[in-house]
Formats: structure tokens, C-alpha cells, sequence
């Protein structure tokens, strides 16, 4: 969950409430992904909640070599391409079909552009089956303690979800 949205109350927005204050009250320790969810909790709730950061470790970006980078770029054909890139697990809440239709959008302005996919799915197979080319490439799972050159090969990064209530 999230800091709720100020001056908004509703019938959902109440029962989020409630709901968050029932699991708080049956928990033995609550953590949050940012500083202002920490004060939030605090505040509302009347808990210490724990940070815990959600997201990528910036400083291990700094140890990767252009090199590397350039490697990678080599290894998947996105030399002298505008690489859009998504990384992580796509399960079903990405919208891998919606990010296929878009990219051929671009394509039509910036015949250069390769889409890198970059992670595992429970349907990889049927992905790569229907939208893998020259300029859609699927790396499959990547081990999480070398993803950093993957984000940097990439040039824009894409985050497809489909549309949810939540």
C-alpha cells in the first residue's frame, strides 16, 4: 500500500483503511518502501515500521564497465540500436502484448529500435514462440547478482503492467 491520496475519502478508501489497520494489528513487525510510508504508519497507526527499500541498489551500478556493457550490447544484436528495455519476472500482470503493439508503433519512427526483454516467465516459451525477432529479444532469466549491465544496455526502460484496481 501507499500514502493514501490527500483529501480523498471514498467507500474503497475506507475499507483500505481498515483493512491495513487489522493487518498491522495481527503483525509482529511492519515494513514499508519509503521514508514517507515509515512516517505515515508511525503517524496513522501508532507502529514503528521498518525502511526497507524497494528497488535497485544504485552504488552497484557505479562498478559496471562500458565494456561490459558494450559486450552484452554485442552479445543480443542491439549495437547501434535504441534498445526499449523491461527487467524482472513477467507474470501475468505484464501485458507483454501491449508492450509488443506499442514498440511497433515506435518502430515506425525509430526503425533502429530493439525491444529487450529481459527476465523469466512461466510462459517464456510461448512469448519467444509468438513475438521473438531480430529486434525482440527474450534473454530468459538472468541471474540477479549481474542484472546491472542489463539495465545499462538499455536505453529507455519500460515497466508494461496491465491496468488493476490496485
Amino acid at each position: 500500500a501507499d500514502v493514501p491520496v490527500s483529501g480523498r475519502s471514498s467507500v474503497f478508501d475506507t475499507f483500505i483503511e481498515r483493512f491495513v489497520k487489522t493487518e498491522i494489528a495481527k503483525s509482529d513487525k511492519v515494513t514499508v518502501s519509503s521514508q514517507g510510508l515509515v512516517n505515515y504508519v508511525s503517524h496513522i497507526y501508532g507502529v514503528t515500521a521498518e525502511f526497507m527499500p524497494n528497488g535497485a541498489d544504485l552504488e552497484r551500478f557505479k562498478g559496471v564497465a562500458r565494456d561490459e556493457v558494450a559486450a552484452l550490447r554485442r552479445k543480443y544484436g542491439l549495437e547501434n540500436k535504441w534498445v526499449i528495455g523491461f527487467v524482472g519476472y513477467f507474470g501475468d500482470w505484464v501485458d507483454i502484448e501491449f508492450l509488443v503493439k506499442v514498440f511497433r508503433e515506435v518502430q515506425k519512427s525509430v526503425p533502429q529500435a530493439a525491444l529487450f526483454i529481459v527476465g523469466s516467465s512461466d510462459r517464456l516459451a510461448d512469448h519467444e514462440r509468438l513475438w521473438a525477432s531480430s529486434d525482440i529479444i527474450f534473454t530468459g532469466q538472468i541471474d540477479p547478482r549481474h542484472i546491472e549491465p542489463y539495465f545499462l544496455a538499455c536505453d529507455v526502460g519500460v515497466l508494461p503492467n496491465k491496468r488493476s484496481t490496485f
